[in-house]
């Protein structure tokens, strides 16, 4: 029975020390997380530092959100991922304010660890790369330390 039970203590053991399944193990691409903005562009032209302070995203296996210095929400999207592309392709659809509202962009992971993504706003056309042009926005992500 002690054999049977040292077993079980390492099958439970490897399986806690094995991370769960998430968005990597699906698309190849590891977004989930919190991070803070490092960078941002809208319409072409770099989003004043100040306006960034203390802004956050919080990306889940289906769900970006951001948020401002205070935590408040900005505002929330469900996403989905086509990785067949590189950079991959997002799709996102707004809640809250932006309930029903479709948008496009890419989503990158950089060799520094940080994360590009690029969107249409409304009005505006899908981006074709990190550079934003009219009724676009980019922002660059840096994780969060735990």
């Amino acid at each position: 029975m002690s054999k049977l039970f040292s077993l079980c203590a390492a099958v439970v053991a490897l399986a806690l020390a094995v991370p769960p399944l998430g968005a990597e193990d699906k698309t190849g691409l590891k977004l989930e997380g919190q991070y803070t903005v490092k960078a941002a562009e809208r319409d072409g032209k770099a989003v004043p530092s100040d306006e960034l302070t203390g802004r956050t995203f919080r990306i889940t296996a289906d769900k970006i959100a951001a948020a401002d210095k205070d935590g408040k929400d900005i505002w929330s999207m469900t996403y989905t991922l086509d990785t067949a592309k590189k950079p991959a392709v997002l799709h996102l659809r707004g809640t809250g304010s932006e309930a029903g509202k479709d948008f496009t962009g890419l989503v990158e992971r950089t060799k520094d660890d940080e994360v590009r993504l690029i969107y249409n706003n409304v009005g505006g056309k899908a981006p074709t790369e990190f550079k934003t042009n009219d009724k676009q926005s980019m922002f660059v992500l840096v994780p969060q330390k735990r």
